[in-house]
């Protein structure tokens, strides 16, 4: 199970749950879900700013290793933290309820 510290601020209206405030994926895991197929493992990385919970993504090991996370879940607290995982291209929200059914088939 994934716990999800930090707020996202992004926001989805999916056709099937309508809207929700959206967890922020890597796009090999938002093409999972999108596709029905089985996630692989799943990464939650946190970057604290300025003493607080900044924002947070989930990536697959792919993408986590590219930033060099090995920890599930991780989190930053160093002042370049947000600037690291916001470097990640193609991060994009999803809807969190599909998120969870995709979660669900593994």
């Amino acid at each position: 199970m994934i716990t999800r510290h930090a707020t996202s601020m992004a926001f989805v209206i999916c056709q099937r749950h309508g809207g929700h405030v959206a967890p922020l994926l890597c796009p090999h895991l938002r093409e999972a879900v999108h596709a029905g197929l089985p996630l692989s493992e799943i990464f939650y990385v946190e970057a604290w700013y300025l003493g607080d919970r900044a924002w947070s993504h989930h990536l697959c090991p792919s993408c986590a290793r590219e930033i060099g996370v090995t920890d599930n879940s991780t989190i930053w607290k160093d002042d370049e933290s947000l600037d690291r995982l916001m470097g990640i291209r193609d991060i994009a929200p999803v809807c969190p309820l599909c998120f969870d059914e995709a979660k669900a088939v593994a």
